[in-house]
């Protein structure tokens, strides 16, 4: 039976923690992966373990969209879903689009709530 390498290791359990994390938020890959803006195959490759998360940023950009904490998702942390991220966790899985519909809605929130 061949060794694996730790890096290998590493990346098919960050990729199980992911998957998990994925179906526990209730969505399918082809939800995940439209709204990361990824294709189906890039995202089953890394959940998979065939492809690496290459940067803290990618992480916590999909621990945004599945609502756990981004190290939740490294390898030997399970992934728990918490209500209380911080607003900037919250915020680093949002698209640029996304950002703006939230700053339109806050502040149309605070124009009803001052009426």
């Amino acid at each position: 039976m061949p060794v694996r390498s730790v890096a290998v290791e590493a990346s098919l359990e960050t990729g199980r923690l992911i998957a998990r994390a994925r179906e526990d938020a209730g969505l399918e890959q082809t939800d995940l992966a439209q709204r990361l803006g990824w294709s189906v195959r890039t995202l089953s490759n890394l959940e998979n373990g065939r492809r690496p998360v290459y940067t803290d940023g990618e992480l916590a950009t999909l621990a945004g969209h599945l609502g756990v904490p981004a190290q939740s998702l490294r390898r030997g942390a399970p992934p728990a879903r918490t209500e209380g991220l911080s607003f900037q966790a919250l915020l680093a899985g949002l698209t640029r689009e996304q950002l703006q519909q939230v700053v339109r809605e806050a502040r149309a929130e605070l124009r009803a709530r001052a009426r």
